[in-house]
């Protein structure tokens, strides 16, 4: 579940990397010296991660009008964004690849038993020190299999792995999940039903990467 959209007033902030950002009903607002303010919707990969930084994990600094003022930075358009409607979390991640972009040997095991559609397997990993340190959580692509049984093999060989960290140490957590794959013959597209949840990050790119980068038989 999302946090909430925003305040209701604009507040600034500086965070910890300098960004200096405004907070608004409907995104934030991020200021570049060469180019000015540019607009994130709620719901956006950008402002969910200026969100949790700041108001989950208090990585930056209330700032002033008066201090943006002294700083040579404008004053934010917050009223041409305030209330805009917040973007699908799912909808930030491309689902759809052309057949030329499609690594061949992916496309030639899509196409091998003559049927449309099929599931892959994807494995994501949450760094739990980036996630209680750093800007907040986020799940990320670790690797993708053609079975369920290959990905739980390797499911269990790292969740193994992490049992056996001392209980000092910070590490991972992991998540499988199921990936519909679709080849369009008359579009010549490949499609994925990434089935995709918030704070996970991949794209169908992210998959047949994955997929093509691993051996035959990992396991």
């Amino acid at each position: 579940m999302l946090p909430d959209t925003g305040p209701s007033t604009c507040e600034l902030y500086e965070t910890d990397s300098e960004v200096v950002v405004a907070f608004l009903s409907g995104g934030v607002l991020r200021f570049h010296p060469g180019s000015g303010w540019t607009f994130h919707p709620a719901g956006s990969v950008a402002w969910d991660s200026f969100h949790q930084g700041v108001y989950r994990n208090h990585k930056g600094n209330r700032l002033t009008s008066e201090e943006l003022e002294r700083r040579g930075i404008p004053p934010p358009p917050a009223d041409q964004y305030r209330g805009a409607p917040a973007v699908a979390w799912k909808d930030q991640f491309n689902a759809e690849l052309p057949f030329s972009a499609v690594p061949s040997r992916v496309l030639e095991r899509l196409k091998e038993d003559g049927s449309p559609g099929r599931s892959v397997y994807l494995v994501l990993y949450e760094d739990v020190y980036e996630t209680a340190f750093g800007d907040g959580c986020f799940l990320y692509p670790q690797a993708a299999f053609w079975s369920e049984q290959e990905a739980q093999g390797f499911l269990q060989l790292c969740l193994k792995k992490e049992s056996e960290r001392p209980k000092n140490e910070v590490g991972y957590k992991y998540l499988l999940k199921e990936i519909g794959l679709r080849v369009d013959e008359n579009r010549q597209k490949l499609s994925a039903a990434l089935n995709i949840e918030t704070y996970e990050h991949y794209s169908v790119e992210d998959v047949v990467r994955l997929l093509a980068d691993k051996p035959e038989n990992p396991l």
